[in-house]
């Protein structure tokens, strides 16, 4: 048996709770090319965070 518990949501609903802040930023006309920079830095964010965490987790 695993000591971690798989999560029962998808990663995509994840990633833009994680990203929720930014995304609440946006202008109410934010562009399609705003969206694309917000997306963007919310999914480098996380994998900066995962890989983080994966590394320290392996020691």
């Amino acid at each position: 048996m695993s000591k971690y518990s798989l999560p029962n949501t998808k990663i995509s609903a994840t990633i833009m709770e994680f990203g929720k802040g930014v995304l609440n930023a946006l202008p109410a006309d934010y562009s399609q090319s705003e969206m694309e920079d917000a997306m963007l830095t919310i999914i480098t964010v996380w994998n900066a965070m995962y890989g983080h965490l994966a590394q320290h987790r392996q020691k």
